[in-house]
């Protein structure tokens, strides 16, 4: 499902920090990328 964004990651991780993934559940992280819930989106 996050095909396209762990490719992103593989070919441009020097220049990245953190990935995000809004989503409609609660805050997790999982595998070096955050799940934000969409009411988080103000934050960031």
């Amino acid at each position: 499902m996050l095909t396209s964004l762990k490719k992103c990651i593989n070919k441009f991780s020097n220049y990245l920090d953190t990935p995000i993934v809004l989503h409609s559940a609660d805050l997790k992280q999982e595998k070096g990328i955050e799940y934000l819930p969409l009411y988080m989106t103000p934050l960031l």
